[in-house]
This record gives structure tokens, C-alpha cells and sequence, in this order.
């Protein structure tokens, strides 16, 4: 059984402990924030470029009317019958249910595609370790190791996004899809919107709105209004009363009788 000294050394290293977990969370919240902020400053030019290219495929011809070749093969569209699936996840934990919801909705994706072969391409030292541990690695022959396989692996993009990093990863995608790998592309990835983004920089602590929903209304008084109040009782007990009594409905004095420090000079015993 641990002494006391011990049960007082354990309570020190937790408190260190959280000191140091506090800082990292402070340092994190404020480098999400700044990622969030790009990333709303982008979305509206993405989703243009998105509607851009959705009117591009449907008015494009596909074939050439005059050979029937295929005038470009991204906007070929066959059967699916290998999808490859790309998991865009976190680098490290301490990051709440961020990196588990992602992993959790690739899960349920792979389970409602079970009849078709499907290539996981994982973006993050957290995808990479969870579908590593299931699933077989692709060979460099090109022959398949079974119906779940991962294709490749990028861990160290989410440190510092760049558009390197990013087109590196479209170019091996492209490149699995021109050359009839795969015949579908789907992505699993965490989008903020914006009104959570909001909301969690302008909610209070936990802490602090559970002591407002525990105090009472009549005691979140402007601080002017409470000065004046008492500013009002101060004057009108100088009036009436003695100094003493009006110290201690000043200053709140717990005892019922007038204190010794606060009596006047002439009240003094000697």
C-alpha cells in the first residue's frame, strides 16, 4: 500500500502533467484556428472550381464523333468494379474524436462496397497504422493480395500542407484511373462548416457557463450599478447611523455586533 509521500509524489506528476497537456492544447487550438481559416477562405473559390467542372463534364463530348476514340480519359465513366478509397486522417492522437470518426466512416464505406475490390490510399500516419494493421499491402508485381488492399501511403503531408504534397497525391490517383486500375475515386475526410467553426470560438468554457447556470440572475449585476447601490446605502447609513454600522454594510462584516477595529475612537475600551 502506497504511503503518503507517495500519494503526494503521484499527485505532483499529474498536476505537471496537465501543465503540460494545457500548453499543448492551447498550442494546437491556435494553429486549428489558423487552418480553419484558410480553409473557409478557400472553400468558396474550390466550390466555384468544383461547378466549373461538373458544367465542363456534362457539356464535353466524351468520344470523338468521327472515330469513336476516346477524347480524354478522366471523363471516361465504366463499370465499377475496383473503387479506390482515399483517407485523409491525422498525424498524432490528443485530437478527440477527430482522427476515430474519419476511420469509423471508411469502415462503414468498406462494409457497403464488400462485393467490389477496393484500393485504400491513406493520407496520415494514423490512416496508415489502422488499415495496415487489416489489410495487406499492395506488391510492386501488380497482382492483387486480396479484395481490401492498400495501394500506397503519404504520412508527413498533414504536418504542413503544400501544394506539392497535394499534387503528388492527385497525380497517383490520376494515374490509377487513366490506366483502368480503378474505375471509381472516393475520399473520406473531416469538413469543419463553418457555423461550428464559429460557434466553437465564441462558446465559453464548460466550467464557466456551468457557474452561470448555477448563479442566481440577481447576482450578475453590472458592476456600476452595484457601486452605485452601494455607494447610496454608504451615504445614507453616514446619515443615520455610526461609522461602524456603516463599515460593515459596506464591507459585508459577518459579526453581529460592531467590530473593535471598525468602532469609532471614542467607543474603545481602554
Amino acid at each position: 500500500m502506497a504511503n503518503l509521500l507517495d500519494i503526494r509524489r503521484r499527485i505532483r506528476s499529474v498536476r505537471n502533467t496537465r501543465q503540460i497537456t494545457k500548453a499543448m492544447q492551447m498550442v494546437s487550438a491556435a494553429k486549428l484556428r489558423r487552418a480553419q481559416d484558410r480553409a473557409l477562405a478557400a472553400r468558396p473559390y474550390a466550390q466555384m472550381l468544383t461547378n466549373v467542372l461538373k458544367s465542363l463534364v456534362s457539356r464535353a463530348d466524351i468520344f470523338d464523333p468521327q472515330t469513336g476514340e476516346v477524347l480524354h480519359p478522366l471523363l471516361v465513366r465504366r463499370p465499377e468494379k475496383t473503387a479506390l478509397l482515399i483517407v485523409v486522417s491525422g498525424e498524432k492522437g490528443l485530437a478527440g474524436a477527430f482522427n476515430a470518426n474519419i476511420l469509423k466512416a471508411a469502415m462503414k464505406f468498406i462494409e457497403a462496397k464488400r462485393d467490389k475490390n477496393i484500393d485504400i490510399l491513406a493520407v496520415g500516419r494514423k490512416a496508415r497504422d489502422f488499415f495496415k494493421r487489416r489489410y495487406p499491402m499492395a506488391g510492386d508485381s501488380g497482382e492483387r493480395k486480396g479484395p481490401i488492399q492498400v495501394t500506397g501511403e503519404y504520412v508527413g503531408l498533414m504536418n504542413r500542407a503544400q501544394f506539392a504534397s497535394a499534387r503528388e497525391v492527385a497525380e497517383k490517383v490520376v494515374q490509377l484511373y487513366t490506366d483502368s486500375n480503378v474505375d471509381s475515386v472516393y475520399i473520406v475526410y473531416k469538413r469543419s462548416p463553418k457555423k461550428s467553426v464559429s460557434a466553437g470560438l465564441k462558446r465559453p468554457c464548460t466550467r464557466a457557463r456551468a457557474f452561470a447556470e448555477r448563479t442566481p440572475r440577481r447576482s450578475m449585476r453590472k458592476p456600476l450599478d452595484l457601486v452605485r447601490r452601494r455607494w447610496t446605502t454608504f451615504t445614507s447609513s453616514l446619515r443615520k447611523s455610526s461609522f461602524a454600522t456603516c463599515c460593515r454594510v459596506i464591507f459585508r462584516c459577518s459579526c453581529s455586533a460592531p467590530c473593535w477595529s471598525l468602532k469609532p475612537p471614542s467607543t474603545r475600551p481602554a
